[in-house]
């Protein structure tokens, strides 16, 4: 593919994600999100259930937290203006001394402990049912 026909292709699909980004973003912070949070905090019985409820909400917070994340380091690469290639060759190399591109790497990072922390909980939510024999 040339170098034109490649920024033809790039510029919608760029365009594409962030409108789908922004939108995905919207709706988990109005809707998702907060049912999440309602459901879980709404009934306390046991010792157990507010276990579960407190994992649960971390499970929110670290989607929210890889959710700014993503859209941050989106924005930042975008005002670098970096290719793909670069972007790649930014968060694969070690820390950073130029202050925009930290900014880029320590956004990249953040994103990654959202999902680290969002497989965790992933994990320990049926663990906890498990034991609590749900």
């Amino acid at each position: 593919m040339t170098s034109g026909s490649q920024r033809e292709f790039e510029r919608p699909a760029n365009r594409f994600f962030e409108i789908w980004s922004y939108g995905f973003a919207l709706v988990a912070f109005v809707l998702i999100i907060p049912l999440s949070l309602w459901f879980a905090w709404s009934r306390h019985v046991s010792v157990v259930e507010v276990a579960y409820s407190v994992v649960e909400t971390l499970f929110c917070f670290s989607s929210a937290l890889v959710l700014v994340s993503l859209l941050r380091f989106q924005r930042s690469l975008r005002r670098l203006g970096l290719s793909g290639v670069e972007a790649k060759m930014l968060l694969s190399g070690s820390r950073p001394s130029d202050p925009d591109e930290l900014l880029v790497w320590k956004w990249a990072w953040r994103f990654m402990y959202g999902i680290i922390t969002g497989l965790a909980c992933m994990m320990a939510l049926p663990a906890i049912s498990w034991l609590t024999g749900k």
